[in-house]
C-alpha cells in the first residue's frame, strides 16, 4: 500500500523544496525489509525521490503558472529474494 502526502503548494518552487513524500508499505512481516523509492517516467529535469525516504524535490526552479500539473509514478522494491515492486501514478 502506498500513502501520499503533498507539502503545502505554493506558486513558486525554489531548487530542492520538497514537494511530496511517498511512503509504501508491506502487508507480510515485514522485520528486516528495506524499500528502494524510484521515479518512473517522470521529467528527470523537474523533480527527483530520494530512494531511502520517499521524499520528492525539485530539481530546477518550477514556476507553477508555467508548470501547473505534474505526474510521476513512483515504483517501490523490496530487498526480498526475488523483490517485490509496487508502483503509484501521482498527479497534482
Amino acid at each position: 500500500m502506498f500513502y501520499l502526502w503533498i507539502e503545502k503548494k505554493h506558486s513558486t518552487y525554489l531548487t530542492g523544496t520538497k514537494i511530496a513524500t511517498i511512503a509504501a508499505t508491506v502487508r507480510e512481516e515485514s522485520q528486516g525489509i528495506v524499500l528502494i523509492y524510484r521515479l518512473i517516467g517522470s521529467n528527470p529535469a523537474f523533480t527527483m525521490i530520494d530512494s531511502t525516504s520517499g521524499d520528492i524535490f525539485t530539481q530546477t526552479i518550477i514556476d507553477r503558472e508555467i508548470e501547473s500539473y505534474f505526474i510521476y509514478t513512483v515504483e517501490a522494491v523490496d530487498n526480498r529474494s526475488p523483490p517485490k515492486t509496487g508502483y503509484v501514478t501521482v498527479s497534482e
